[in-house]
C-alpha cells in the first residue's frame, strides 16, 4: 500500500515537472510555454512567471543596455562641452 502511494506522488510530480503553461506575451500578443520546472524555480526564487516571450525579452533588455549607453555618452558629452573650452 506505501508503494502504491509513493509511485502515485512521484507520478503526479513528474506530471506536475513536465506540464506546459501557456502564456500570451504582453508585447507582441504570441504565445510561449514555461515548463513547471522553470515555474517551480521561478517561484521558489520569488518571481513572478513571465509576462513577455523569450524574444520580447531579448529585445527589452538590449533596448534597456543601449539607452543606458546613450545617456552614459551624453553625459560625457556635456561634460566634455563644459570643461574643455578652458
Amino acid at each position: 500500500m506505501d508503494d502504491r502511494c509513493r509511485n502515485r506522488d512521484r507520478f503526479i510530480n513528474l506530471i506536475k515537472e513536465i506540464a506546459l503553461e501557456t502564456i500570451v506575451c504582453i508585447q507582441c500578443g504570441d504565445e510561449f510555454e514555461v515548463s513547471g520546472i522553470n515555474r517551480e524555480k521561478l517561484s521558489d526564487r520569488g518571481f513572478d512567471l513571465p509576462k513577455r516571450c523569450p524574444e520580447c525579452r531579448r529585445k527589452k533588455s538590449k533596448f534597456a543596455v543601449d539607452e543606458s549607453n546613450q545617456r552614459r555618452r551624453d553625459k560625457k558629452k556635456h561634460y566634455h562641452q563644459k570643461y574643455d573650452q578652458f
